[in-house]
């Protein structure tokens, strides 16, 4: 988690600022001082002004294969990192929904063109849409139009996604793992659901509850929304370092 090099700086720093608990007991394991150590609160500054924007039609036939859908999202790099092709194992187990749903994963980067050869292999082309990179206008368009976000979670120790932050600003419930920085930025049961598991079996079953149960879905969009604007705003950041410095 932390190279030889980096240990030396945080040792002589006066202070070490991390994004989230998690990663401050993950350096504290390693030997840095917790006295010298902060974890900020989560927060994002959100990039996008208020009232509605368009739904990307990216690519061509976009909105006519969401029209009437549930639309999952997944957002951010595409690399090798976040084990994006644990979507396809997921989606079998979501076989019987897969005339009420679409899967759209935004964002660009060097797993693209092996995620799109792995949906021709699970001939899932009629629902999973790779968008590519997408401008701020066009995602947040995206995500006004979208009804769950879905976060793998990640291979990397510290699980954290601002997305998941950007997200929630959007009123969606997230269904993602436990652990690391993301059971700091979701609630259980509250603004989302988190698989015990990074299983396509455990993922599923949340996504499923969430897609079946309108009345969960709804209350988790709310608290999802309630929470962004309470919790994430980054302002609090900007409280925490001046408190300290």
């Amino acid at each position: 988690l932390i190279k030889a090099g980096n240990r030396k700086v945080l040792n002589r720093a006066r202070y070490v600022f991390t994004l989230s608990r998690h990663l401050l007991d993950q350096f504290a394991r390693k030997g840095v001082d917790r006295d010298r150590m902060i974890a900020l609160p989560p927060a994002v500054d959100f990039r996008w002004p208020d009232g509605k924007m368009s739904v990307p039609n990216r690519p061509e036939g976009l909105e006519a294969r969401i029209k009437k859908k549930i639309v999952i999202v997944t957002v951010g790099p595409l690399v090798r990192a976040r084990g994006l092709e644990i979507l396809f194992p997921v989606m079998d187990h979501l076989e019987d929904l897969k005339d009420r749903v679409h899967w759209i994963v935004a964002g660009s980067g060097p797993e693209y063109s092996y995620l799109n050869e792995l949906r021709r292999i699970h001939k899932r082309e009629a629902d999973i849409t790779f968008t590519g990179f997408l401008s701020d206008e066009e995602l947040g368009g995206l995500l006004q139009r979208a009804d769950v976000f879905f976060d793998p979670g990640r291979v990397e120790p510290d699980n954290f996604s601002f997305t998941v932050m950007e997200a929630s600003h959007f009123g969606l419930p997230v269904v993602s793992v436990k652990g690391g920085g993301m059971s700091e930025l979701v609630i259980h049961e509250a603004t989302g659901l988190l698989a015990d598991e990074r299983s396509p079996d455990d993922l599923a079953r949340s996504l499923r509850r969430v897609i079946n149960e309108n009345a969960l879905r709804k209350s988790l969009s709310t608290e999802s929304k309630e929470r962004s604007d309470d919790e994430f705003d980054i302002q609090r950041v900007f409280r925490a370092l001046s408190s300290r410095i």
